[in-house]
Order: structure tokens, then sequence, then C-alpha cells
């Protein structure tokens, strides 16, 4: 069977990074489909618009699809008629959204958007991310580590650079700090108390073939230690010891890919805020959330097989965990009462 093919034309009056985004989801439920994507990014006239079209219409015996996230509501217009004269199949993935807000808060949209200045701070404040998450790589420039947004902790080859990057490119200020077994933590834990630092984990079978893999791409199949498995079960549980010692969220990332460790992470940071304290309120929503996926569990079932972040499970009883909720004063340790349930 022939592959069906797309043009699909992601037009936009920015950075063209949502309808990206956008459009990246989209296709995923469709594997089977061969994508070309035309980026036609900071589209501000109709003249621009004229020239995608006449782009477009060269293909015109091929399946072309316009996507766009432009909010001037009569260029966004301009294009969709346009798009239905030459019968190209056209989507605003924005402007319903927008109204649907609209019209449930009975207020008007902000017309003119300063889109520039907006661009550009987010510009460089991705930027100075970036930087600071490059030279706070792998342990360097602990000195002002008390700068950063998020900490990373973990053994090596747990994928803590990779994620670190993807968080910058997302405008935050990363630090990843490896752990070695045998060797004392260098990192004044102080610095840490109001961070929020991660602790990384990963599974002890899966970080062995990793390593040997890693060893086999270097030319260094002879080194015994790095990937010994007995060696690595007791740096993981090393690592593993430390992070519950300090409270640390830990994230098991032995089946995530970069962007759901991410995601995760970023989960974390929203509800604990900046100081890495999470608020009696949010709490409370995260236990009703949760208690909320389990409406389904039989009543006799109180204690359920949990994973704090992902790691290590045990047993939590939700009324216990509320209880200590109401009792708690202002703010209270996420670590020591939050709870991400793993439910099937």
């Amino acid at each position: 069977m022939n592959l069906k093919k797309l043009n699909l034309h992601l037009v936009s009056d920015s950075s063209g990074e949502t309808v990206i985004s956008v459009a990246k989801s989209a296709l995923k439920h469709f594997r089977s489909v061969e994508t070309i994507e035309y980026v036609w990014s900071f589209v501000k006239g109709e003249e621009q618009v004229d020239k995608i079209l006449e782009e477009i219409n060269k293909k015109s015996d091929e399946h072309n699809f316009v996507i766009c996230t432009i909010t001037d509501d009569e260029l966004r217009k301009y294009l969709k008629d346009n798009c239905i004269k030459l019968k190209i199949p056209y989507r605003a993935i924005l402007s319903h959204i927008i109204r649907e807000i609209s019209s449930y808060l009975e207020i008007e949209k902000e017309e003119k958007l300063d889109l520039h200045t907006e661009i550009n701070n987010e510009y460089f404040q991705r930027i100075e991310a970036i930087n600071y998450t490059i030279n706070h790589d792998d342990g360097q420039s602990i000195q002002d580590i008390d700068k950063a947004d998020i900490i990373l902790v973990g053994v090596s080859r747990t994928s803590k650079s990779p994620t670190s990057t993807y968080l910058a490119y997302r405008g935050y200020k990363v630090a990843n700090i490896p752990f070695v077994s045998g060797v004392p933590f260098y990192v004044d834990l102080a610095k840490l108390k109001n961070k929020l630092t991660i602790g990384v984990t990963i599974d002890v079978i899966r970080l062995i073939e990793i390593r040997k893999n890693r060893l086999t791409s270097i030319n260094n199949e002879d080194n015994n230690i790095y990937a010994n498995p007995e060696k690595v079960e007791k740096e993981i549980k090393e690592a593993e010891e430390l992070f519950k010692q300090n409270n640390w969220p830990i994230i098991d990332v032995t089946q995530k890919s970069i962007e759901e460790v991410s995601a995760t992470i970023i989960h974390i940071s929203t509800i604990t805020g900046k100081r890495g304290l999470l608020t009696l309120v949010d709490l409370r929503k995260e236990i009703e959330y949760n208690k909320l996926l389990l409406k389904d569990v039989s009543s006799e079932k109180k204690k359920l097989d949990n994973k704090v972040f992902g790691l290590y499970e045990k047993s939590l009883d939700l009324d216990l965990l509320d209880e200590q909720a109401k009792n708690a004063l202002g703010y209270v340790n996420p670590n020591e009462l939050m709870v991400v349930l793993d439910v099937e």
C-alpha cells in the first residue's frame, strides 16, 4: 500500500512554536502518513498571505492542509476566505478558544498585543536559561547553584543532561549534579534546601545496558567497573538513600522519554512554586484529584500500592494523608505529603 503524503502548512504571526507543537501532537496519530511541514512565521499582512497561497497553489495536485495561529481577526479571515476559494483545507487553532473564553467571561479580547516585546522577553529568558544550564552541566559552576530553578541529581547515564537541555529550552535554569558512589556529595545541601531538587533514578538492568552501549561506542569494553552489575546496583541504592534523606522528589526514568520526564518535572515545579514548597490549598487540590481518580476502587481497598513520583512503592492511606493536610499550617513539605498516584 502506498503511503499517503501531506503538505502541512503552519502559518503564524509569531515564532510558530505553538502551531508547530500542535501539529506535532496531531501527526502522532498518523504515523503512516508522509508529511512535509512548511513553517510560515511572523506573517503580518495580506501580501505575505498571498505569497504563501501562491506557493501552496503550486502543489495543487497534492494534499495540502493549512493550520494557523493568527490573532488578528481580519488577517485570519483573509487567509481563511482564500483557502476556501482555492479549496485548501484550513483550521485555526486559537481563534475558537479565544472566542469561547471571551464569551464565558463576557469580556473582549485584547486586540493589540505587543508581540515583539513578548517574543523578545521570552527569547532572552530562554537564552539566559540555556547559557546557565550549559555552564552548570555535570556538576560545573556549583558556586552559584542557588540561582537554578531546578536541580537534577543522579548517577551517570540517567538522562540528566538532555533533560536539563530540554527544560532550558522551556525557560528553566537547570543545574545537574552527578552522584558517584564512594565520593562525598560535594554540594552544600543548605543551598538546595529551598530549591526544587529532583532525584533521578533508573532500573538497574536498564542502566547496565545503557552503560555497556556507552562503553562500546567509545571502544572501552574492557572497563569492568562502569557497567558491573553489583557496582551499578550499589550506586543506585546509595543515590536513592541520598534522595530520601533530603526529601527530594524522585523520578524513575526507566520507561520515560525526555519529554515525559521534563513534563513531570514541570508539573512538580508548577504545584510546588519557586521555593519548592507546596501550599496547603494546592495540596488539598492534589488529594481531591487523586481521590477522584480512585472513585471506582472498592471501598475496602483503602490502602493502595502507589509510587512516589514513579519510583518506590509504598502503601498510602488517603484518609490519613487528608488528615495530615488538614493539620498542616501554612506551608508543608511536598515530599512528605504530596504523592502522585500511579493508577493503572
